[in-house]
């Protein structure tokens, strides 16, 4: 691989994990290759590719995994646009609704 190439990666790596917060940074970087391997297999990696993964690979895939739970944890909070169009609905409507109700 040329040099280019190595920093290119490294840039990439470093592009993931970056994204994270810093104490997910931190914990990442303290977990062992061990912890990391269970994370992706937990997470429905193929065992004998993770077993494969050498560290900066494991940590990159890991950060991978971290940033996609934090995007599903902050859409999971995120209002519908349906929620957020019913609570800025007038007074009036909501009133012509109960009586297309009754």
């Amino acid at each position: 691989m040329t040099l280019i190439g190595l920093c290119t990666v490294c840039t990439i790596a470093l592009g993931i994990i970056d994204r994270l917060a810093s104490d997910r940074q931190e914990q990442l970087r303290k977990s062992s290759t061990k912890r990391l391997r269970v994370k992706l297999s937990q997470s429905g990696w193929d065992k004998d590719q993770v077993m494969e993964m050498d560290r900066p690979t494991l940590m990159d895939a890991a950060a991978e995994i971290c940033l996609a739970e934090e995007q599903a944890s902050v859409a999971a909070r995120t209002p519908l646009y349906a929620e957020v169009r019913s609570k800025i609905s007038s007074p009036g409507s909501s009133a012509l609704r109960l009586r297309e109700l009754k």
